[in-house]
């Protein structure tokens, strides 16, 4: 089972290695040009990766045409947390970056790692027929990606928020909309959101959400 586990880190691996907008990605963070619409770009190839290293080795694995729950346990945690290393790695900088652009003397925060996610896709894995689930599994993995990003975005602001700026969320449409995503495009001020919809996705969703942090956004706090 170990051999199992190598074999997907390293397609995975491989598949970043080869991935030319990753790389372009890489190093426009680390010049420190990067906003939170690369993040989500990256997040999303990140993801693709994953889901591509996943489909190109789970066929071999089926028991009846499920995958086993042990060899589900085995390869899922440590694969969706090296995706969520590389993700978070990359909205840390592009964060500390913002906030040194904007003069703002903070630390970005990092997202925890979402564990009720994680349980969440071995389930749906292990509860159905591969070959019948493998799109939407397959997508879910990117979305898993997706989100770790958005996650960055709101930790974010609801950091700044606390400490007495007025962060200001902007979600934009990508490609062929779906009325899911336009009731929640726009700008939103993120003091005023009662809810976590304009940071919500679906499969295959291209939207960007992003917070570009200003001091110039100062409230009052005493």
């Amino acid at each position: 089972m170990e051999e199992l586990l190598t074999q997907v880190q390293q397609t995975f691996k491989n598949n970043l290695i080869k991935n030319r907008k990753i790389a372009a990605l890489q190093q426009k963070i680390a010049e420190g040009a990067a906003t939170y619409i690369d993040s989500e770009q990256y997040a999303y190839e990140v993801g693709k990766a994953l889901a591509d290293a996943y489909g190109k080795h789970f066929k071999d694995m089926l028991v009846d045409g499920k995958i086993p729950e042990d060899i589900a346990r085995q390869i899922l945690p440590p694969t969706l947390r090296s995706d969520y290393d590389y993700v978070t790695s990359a909205t840390e900088q592009i964060q500390n970056n913002l906030n040194k652009k904007a003069g703002i003397s903070l630390n970005a925060i990092v997202p925890g790692y979402d564990l009720d996610r994680q349980e969440g896709l071995i389930k749906y894995l292990i509860e159905n027929g591969y070959i019948t689930i493998e799109k939407s599994f397959l997508d879910s993995i990117t979305e898993f990606s997706q989100h770790i990003s958005d996650q960055s975005v709101k930790d974010n602001a609801d950091f700044h928020s606390k400490v007495g700026f007025q962060p200001v969320i902007v979600r934009k449409l990508v490609g062929g909309a779906c009325e899911f995503c336009k009731k929640r495009a726009g700008t939103w001020n993120y003091a005023e959101l009662t809810d976590n919809e304009v940071f919500r996705r679906h499969a295959n969703c291209r939207c960007t959400v992003e917070y570009i942090p200003s001091k110039g956004n100062k409230k009052r706090v005493w």
